[in-house]
């Protein structure tokens, strides 16, 4: 005669607890390294953003704009007749837990969409934990994620 059964034994449920435990171990250092990866991705994009709507703002609306960077704050700012106007700002340590580290201060674009204080080539560094991708700029003020010289 047979009997049906209806439950796990024991033995089976910490065999399969102690399986799911391994895997854990395993996969959460990855998947840890992957969500701090994406973080530095994402903010790295947001910085490149933020040079392309400063070069089309310069270009629209005639005036002179600049890419400021104030430790991991950065802010697009138009000036018309002395007059200054936010486009818009954020912070990327709140946004994105990442730091950020510029060789300089301030990017400024003509009414032309041409920048103008760039000597060379500018380099910012996104950096979050031992993770950092570089944004490089031109001194035309073309924003470039990776081929940094």
């Amino acid at each position: 005669m047979r009997t049906t059964r209806f439950a796990f034994t024991v033995l089976e449920l910490i065999t399969v607890m102690s399986i799911i435990g391994i895997l854990t171990v395993i996969a959460l250092p990855k998947f840890t390294e992957t969500v701090r990866n994406s973080k530095v991705r994402s903010a790295r994009d947001e910085v490149v953003s933020y040079f392309m709507r400063a070069h089309a703002v310069a270009i629209q609306r005639g005036q002179r704009t600049h890419v400021r960077v104030a430790g991991d704050r950065m802010s697009v700012v138009t000036e018309n007749n002395g007059v200054e106007q936010t486009v818009v700002q954020s912070d990327l340590y709140s946004g994105h837990g990442v730091s950020l580290y510029a060789s300089q201060n301030e990017f400024t674009y003509d009414p032309r969409g041409f920048a103008q204080n760039i000597p060379g080539m500018g380099r910012l560094m996104v950096t979050r934990d031992t993770k950092s991708m570089p944004v490089c700029v031109t001194g035309l003020g073309k924003a470039y994620l990776n081929g940094c010289n």
